[in-house]
């Protein structure tokens, strides 16, 4: 069961958002996991679940986080930033049968088949993604140049414009 709450302390002036995520009597809080931008009403999270090592992965505020059965959690900072959060979108992508890209706003985090983290390298907020081709992301700039990230390693490329 997953629930979102609020809270107002640490001397904070802004309300913080976290998950709480409730399995077999067990639960863990995800703190600055839950994305609250502006783009939609209500708190979102995305949850995507490893069918092979029963592990999960969380995704929506600054801190995105990994988690198995036991409710072992390894948190992983994204490059969001509260300050931006009226720019926060995300799209999954996947890649291969083997692996999966997050897209977001300032960022790309690339998971393995069991949810862990490989790379994450920068990307503007205006940049786009175009495809996946074998080895490698590719992504359009709002000057319509196109570059590429890695797959194996997240090292962005400028793509060659072709005649």
């Amino acid at each position: 069961m997953l629930h979102c709450f609020e809270s107002r302390g640490g001397g904070k002036s802004r309300t913080e958002q976290y998950l709480r995520i409730e399995l077999d009597g067990r639960s863990i809080e995800l703190a600055e996991g839950v994305d609250t931008g502006e783009t939609h009403e209500d708190p979102l999270v995305w949850l995507v679940r490893s069918t092979d090592s029963g592990t999960a992965f969380c995704f929506g505020g600054e801190t995105a986080y990994r988690f198995d059965r036991n409710m072992r959690s390894e948190p992983f900072r994204t490059f969001r930033e509260r300050r931006f959060d009226e720019y926060w979108e995300i799209e999954f992508v996947p890649v291969g049968e083997a692996a999966l890209a997050i897209i977001y706003e300032s960022g790309v985090l690339y998971l393995d088949m069991s949810l862990r983290p490989l790379w994450q390298a920068h990307k503007m907020f205006n940049d786009r993604f175009l495809k996946v081709e074998p080895s490698r992301l590719l992504f359009v700039r709002d000057d319509q140049s196109v570059f590429a990230l890695d797959i194996d390693v997240g090292r962005s490329s400028e793509v060659p414009v072709t005649a």
